[in-house]
């Protein structure tokens, strides 16, 4: 889950405004749409950040996608705070990328004995 008061912490701590945040990540990050009304809603945690706006708002806010995760809880959330792309997880541990995703997204593990030791080894 997003640490919604970590981020605050983070982008304070650099001395940067929402506005700041949304410039950064429109500019170095190519996502337009965000704006500074969306970091306060991230902040306010009425809205969480997709996978690739958790990786740019890490990278404007000098942290790891990590720093901006809770306890992770969810395959996908366990990748994300390690920085791990799902290509290198499936790679890893020797799956299929659509089907590695597929268990992300539904959250049914269903590999093998030795890719489930992989995947634990590897996050």
């Amino acid at each position: 889950p997003f640490d919604t008061a970590a981020a605050r912490r983070l982008r304070a701590a650099l001395g940067m405004g929402p506005e700041h945040v949304a410039y950064g990540m429109r500019s170095s990050y190519g996502l337009p749409y965000v704006t500074p009304d969306l970091v306060n809603a991230w902040e306010r945690g009425t809205v969480a950040p997709t996978s690739p706006e958790l990786t740019a708002l890490a990278g404007v806010l000098w942290c790891s996608p990590g720093e901006l995760i809770g306890a992770p809880r969810t395959l996908r959330e366990h990748r994300l705070a390690r920085g791990t792309a799902p290509e290198d997880v499936a790679r890893a541990i020797g799956m299929d990328l659509t089907a590695y995703l597929h268990m992300e997204e539904t959250g049914e593990w269903r590999g093998t004995e030795r890719q489930s030791t992989a995947l634990a080894d590897l996050l």
